[in-house]
């Protein structure tokens, strides 16, 4: 007898009648935390890793550790731990100095609802899998007992009779396979996957999101704190037909989640705080503070305030792939914009941001075409008052930070075959850029020179270093490894 499982949860409508959390954290993470919240994608949302030693010359191996399966997310280290997450919902954390690994868990649906219902849920999703499979089967035999009912005859009827029974079976199979469709993680588009959300932490809990809809807390000794389901995927993403992206961050003790709508999760709990509109962006939306006001912006250019996701500002921008970039009193937007007939164009914007009581009056300070047919899959940085922008081609465009005026810049020297996804870093006097082979190519000075150039000594994969002041963490497709200056 089956039992009722859990409905798939409704998106509850933004509430601004939330008060703020007010949270004071004293963290010690390796990189300057966003808002002081917490480190995670980028480090601290802007590729800054002030205390990093960049190698002179190609780094060695101090520790490699093989992977069970690939992933794109990010490692993000905090309290001598590396912790990564990888295919279809895996998190785990190894010894940052010796790469021993410490702990993992799923983040499966099962593993987000009640007690009671995981068992159900875990059935289902079983049964499906096996009628997948043998669907493929009864398939066949479907084809062949159509074929011998054109035949006609005796043996042409008998076959009709086996098809009109069969049609019925697969009927309910794959009635049976749609139903746990919402419980399960089969596998995913080979480039994003489930678990391209890179994790974020406060130096004592780690915050992990998966395309699946869960959202899960953990302490760092591998404790779950707490986890949530948010419900089937829904929402058909812009421009690319694949699933959720955007990383998790915090501003102001809010969990901000993207998926289907633009969550503000109660960081110590998973409750809802606000939700606020459809999500159905790939980058990750910029959280910080503006004088002192935390605040969300998105890829599709709203503002809101952190604490109940009141719309501060709406249209500042529009972007397809990247996430925007908020930096002091500043916001970017810049990479692949639509157009009115569907298409894209190349373009950035930058707007100046002044706190008016509980709310942000935006002024826009420039906006320039990029000119360029090439995708932009990476977020911006500011250096040395310049926006750098850099395209999947190995484009690369230097703007005044305060004017948006271009300065003449060199194409980067892409490798054979190798395309830019991660964002650029900022490490001291030196800027990064990282291809998807594992190439790195170092920029010095105003005019962006090109200092020096090395590859990773591990396999490649799309997921962005952490850089630490002894130490660079980079997860490959098949191996995480800690590399030395």
């Amino acid at each position: 007898m089956n039992r009722t499982v859990p409905r798939p949860p409704a998106c509850s409508r933004p509430s601004l009648a939330v008060r703020a959390m007010s949270v004071v954290l004293s963290l010690t993470l390796g990189a300057t935390a966003n808002a002081a919240d917490g480190a995670g994608w980028r480090g601290d949302g802007h590729g800054t890793f002030p205390a990093a030693a960049l190698p002179a010359a190609v780094p060695r191996v101090v520790w490699r550790v093989p992977l069970a399966a690939w992933g794109n997310g990010s490692p993000v280290v905090a309290a001598g731990k590396v912790c990564i997450t990888s295919e279809p919902t895996t998190i785990a954390c190894y010894d940052a100095a010796t790469g021993a690994k410490l702990w993992q868990a799923t983040n499966d649906v099962a593993d987000a609802v009640g007690a009671s219902d995981a068992p159900e849920i875990r059935r289902r999703v079983a049964e499906a899998d096996k009628l997948e499979v043998e669907l493929a089967t009864v398939k066949s035999s479907y084809s062949q007992l159509r074929r011998a009912a054109a035949a006609g005859g005796t043996d042409g009827a008998a076959a009709a009779a086996q098809l009109t029974t069969l049609i019925a079976r697969m009927g309910t199979m794959k009635a049976t396979v749609e139903a746990a469709a919402p419980y399960r993680t089969p596998p995913a588009d080979p480039n994003i996957g489930w678990s391209a959300p890179t994790p974020v932490t406060d130096g004592k809990r780690i915050w992990a999101f998966f395309a699946n809809g869960v959202v899960s807390c953990f302490d760092l000794g591998g404790q779950r704190l707490w986890s949530r389901w948010l419900g089937p995927h829904a929402v058909e993403m812009r421009a690319y037909p694949g699933r959720a992206t955007a990383s998790p961050s915090i501003v102001g003790g809010v969990l901000v989640v993207a998926y289907n709508v633009l969550y503000g999760l109660d960081a110590s709990s998973g409750n809802t705080r606000w939700t606020a509109g459809k999500y159905a962006d790939y980058g990750s939306p910029a959280t910080g503070s503006v004088e002192g006001l935390g605040v969300v912006v998105t890829p599709d250019g709203r503002m809101l305030r952190g604490s109940d996701g009141a719309l501060l500002q709406g249209s500042l921008g529009d972007l397809w792939y990247a996430g925007p970039l908020l930096e002091g009193d500043r916001v970017y937007l810049a990479g692949n914009v639509p157009t009115q007939n569907g298409e894209s164009k190349s373009a950035a914007t930058a707007w100046s941001l002044k706190r008016s009581g509980d709310s942000v009056v935006a002024t826009k300070l420039w906006s320039v075409d990029l000119e360029t047919a090439q995708r932009i899959y990476a977020s911006p940085t500011v250096w040395q008052g310049r926006l750098v922008i850099v395209g999947k081609d190995g484009g690369l465009w230097s703007l005044d930070a305060q004017t948006g005026a271009k300065a003449a810049t060199t194409p980067l020297v892409a490798p054979k075959a190798s395309e830019i996804w991660p964002s650029p870093q900022r490490l001291g006097a030196d800027l990064v850029v990282l291809f998807n082979s594992g190439a790195v190519q170092v920029l010095r000075g105003a005019a962006l020179t090109r200092a020096t150039q090395w590859t990773l000594p591990i396999p490649p994969g799309l997921a962005t270093p952490w850089w630490d002041r002894d130490a660079i963490y980079v997860r490959g497709a098949t191996e995480l490894a800690r590399v030395a200056p």
